[in-house]
């Protein structure tokens, strides 16, 4: 295996399987509550939030599942670097809206407010099943073989899961930074007319 190790790559799906599977779990032992967060993130028309809200935990579940199994870990990768840079997206979108809303994150202390660590955390997240869908063969589990024209489909799909990462990281970095700008001459507005209607 050219690339990164074997028991790198292993790390990096044993982490993720380790975020995603019990997560996925409490939300769906907790759906109306899940729901709610999704919801809460207004990134959703009101009709696809429950649709959404079921169908998340299902794929974490089954992301960790097949991350533990070895069954697909390419299909899983691609799946756990969509769903990871959806999350990253949300959490930045309502971060430079102002809104600290708890980001339904299903994890074992409950959930917190988002954040920009929050947002780190799913980028590198992200860029981990991004690398297992690169690097898949790692030994480890019972593996489910593809045959060729199957192996090209899904390599097809891990590059374009590793393109969708890295344009998302580069887009969010764009945003963070010219929001940034335009928060900093907004300041130099204000510092110039003290006493007017700003």
């Amino acid at each position: 295996m050219s690339g990164p190790s074997v028991v790198g790559v292993l790390a990096v799906r044993l982490a993720l399987a380790a975020v995603l599977l019990p997560r996925g779990m409490v939300k769906l032992r907790r759906r109306a509550s899940f729901a709610a967060a999704v919801a809460r993130y207004h990134m959703l028309p009101a009709w696809a939030v429950p649709a959404a809200a079921g169908a998340i935990p299902v794929v974490e579940v089954l992301c960790g599942v097949l991350l533990l199994t070895d069954a697909l870990p390419r299909c899983a990768g691609v799946l756990a670097a969509g769903l990871l840079t959806a999350f990253t997206v949300g959490m930045s979108v309502n971060l430079m809206r102002g809104r600290l809303i708890d980001c339904g994150c299903g994890g074992p202390a409950g959930d917190r407010p988002v954040s920009w660590t929050l947002v780190a955390r799913n980028l590198l997240l992200a860029v981990g099943g991004a690398v297992v869908a690169l690097w898949p063969d790692t030994g480890f589990g019972v593996a489910a073989p593809l045959g060729p024209g199957g192996t090209r489909v899904v390599s097809a799909a891990a590059g374009t899961a590793v393109v969708i990462v890295l344009g998302s990281v580069a887009a969010l970095t764009a945003l963070v930074t010219g929001a940034w700008r335009l928060h900093n001459a907004m300041n130099r507005i204000v510092d110039r007319f003290p006493g007017g209607p700003l």
